[in-house]
């Protein structure tokens, strides 16, 4: 990462207000952008409310899928600043996959060739056991905007979000919205700056890791145990999606499945809240932070025997 000026760097109250800010500066309702899918549910959420498009870019893994990307990119706004690309590099939501240095090489590589501006959004960055690639960094912050967060290792009451910037990008009027409505309180900074500039911080990173390594693979265990499907192998964070493939008997529904969950007070979310693609089977998010106890094993018993 090149050296950072103090304009370069801003905080805001939680990564989704900082991406808000991103889109009501540089685009019009209406405007599309382009997303890798799946994405997170709540900025996709985000992109609706404020009256954008999504035009989705298939993730491969640790790859975009670059041949989509390219066909999109011919439908973004005509304006450089108003061409969007959102992205995660580290521990993706809800994949929990990590982008590969040679996917982030070719995610650079078409931001340059259709002149997007590229938001990584890298909140789970601490939650990476990998030396996940940086757009950021490997672009020397020329047309990357990184927008990372503490919430998902600190505490989710702990709003707060910094924004790296280009250097030309700072100037822009219409990012003051970073500094003034959507900024986060003095205490939760200082809070913040006290706990990851403590020496214990990376020890305590570690074990959380750790912990969610373990939580991890026994879910995952219990999943294909019940006849369910990886749709990949994270690479760490609370995330791991499967389903029933084709062919597996006795395949409930998709309402099924999550009435049951709800029923067992299991935290899980349809593939149909990430993206709009097409899927080789219905999946599901499972937090795996929610799976140690009897409550996975009571809703697979369930589902085997409905």
């Amino acid at each position: 990462m090149p050296a950072l000026g103090p304009q370069q760097v801003m905080t805001a109250a939680g990564s989704l207000g900082a991406t808000m800010c991103l889109l009501q500066a540089w685009t019009e309702p209406g405007d599309a952008v382009l997303v890798e899918s799946p994405a997170p549910r709540q900025l996709r959420s985000l992109i609706r409310t404020l009256g954008r498009r999504m035009l989705e870019v298939p993730r491969r893994g640790g790859c975009l899928d670059i041949a989509a990307l390219d066909s999109h990119a011919a439908m973004l706004p005509a304006a450089s600043r108003q061409r969007l690309l959102f992205l995660s590099t580290a521990v993706s939501n809800p994949l929990g996959v990590c982008m590969s240095p040679q996917g982030a090489h070719q995610a650079l590589q078409a931001a340059e060739r259709h002149d997007l501006r590229v938001i990584e959004l890298d909140t789970w960055r601490g939650l990476s056991p990998l030396q996940a690639p940086s757009l950021a960094a490997m672009d020397g912050l020329q047309r990357v905007a990184q927008v990372g967060g503490v919430s998902t290792t600190l505490s989710a009451k702990l709003r707060l979000a910094h924004v790296l910037l280009p250097q030309h990008w700072v100037d822009d009027a219409a990012l003051r919205c970073l500094h003034t409505t959507l900024g986060p309180s003095e205490f939760e900074e200082r809070v913040a700056c006290e706990v990851l500039a403590d020496a214990g911080y990376p020890r305590f990173l570690q074990k959380l890791n750790t912990a969610l390594k373990i939580a991890g693979e026994r879910t995952l265990s219990l999943l294909t145990g019940a006849g369910l499907q990886a749709l990949c192998v994270p690479d760490g964070g609370p995330f791991l999606c499967a389903g029933w493939p084709p062919g597996c008997e006795p395949r409930p529904s998709s309402d099924a499945v999550l009435q049951e969950a709800r029923k067992q007070g299991l935290p899980l979310a349809a593939a149909t809240d990430f993206g709009d693609m097409p899927q080789p089977f219905a999946w599901y998010r499972f937090n795996v932070a929610h799976c140690g106890d009897e409550r996975l094993v009571r809703f697979l018993a369930r589902m085997k025997n409905p």
